[in-house]
């Protein structure tokens, strides 16, 4: 099976650090069907921000930018992944003599 491309179906994710999510990517075939049959192989520019596993899982570490790249077949995509911080949860502010 000849691979022609892998396709990441976003360009950009925006993640919260702590938080995970499921990145989908399609491998193309010479002939222009999808290879399922192929491995992909998911690794991150730097795991400290952006942690992959071999499922394409990705958990934000630390807030800033990095790339994921799933590869196939000799054949790469990359998508940029943004960390964000975590939010807070905010109490009601309360005034005291109210």
């Amino acid at each position: 099976m000849k691979v022609s491309g892998v396709r990441l179906e976003l360009a950009t994710v925006v993640r919260r650090v702590g938080e995970s999510g499921q990145l989908r990517a399609q491998v193309q075939g010479h002939k222009g069907g999808t290879l399922s049959s192929v491995q992909m192989v998911w690794q991150s520019s730097d795991p400290n921000i952006a942690q992959v596993n071999g499922e394409g899982i990705v958990t934000g570490g630390r807030f800033v930018t990095a790339r994921i790249a799933a590869t196939a077949g000799g054949r790469r995509a990359t998508v940029a992944v943004e960390v964000k911080a975590a939010s807070a949860i905010s109490a009601p502010r309360l005034r005291v003599g109210e």
